[in-house]
């Protein structure tokens, strides 16, 4: 079960929400939950629910996509995530 609790309000980790204006990350960080993962755990599988949004604080997030003629691509990400 992965660890969720009210994410820190100073000063923002990941680098995309420390350049939002200190008002605009106040209004993200109040409906926000901080996700503890662990190295390779699936976030999102196709097909599933994707409604979420993730600002990795001290990694890289990374998608694995499927190209039409089934070759397969790795994305990744350090400044937000979203299926």
């Amino acid at each position: 079960m992965p660890d969720t609790r009210a994410p820190a309000a100073d000063p923002p980790r990941n680098r995309l929400l420390a350049q939002l204006p200190r008002r605009e990350y106040e209004r993200l960080a109040s409906a926000a939950e901080v996700l503890t993962t662990e190295h390779r755990q699936t976030l999102y599988a196709d097909g599933g629910p994707g409604a979420d949004v993730y600002f990795p604080e001290g990694a890289v997030f990374s998608s694995l996509l499927t190209t039409g003629g089934g070759d397969e691509v790795e994305v990744g990400s350090e400044g937000a995530v979203t299926p």
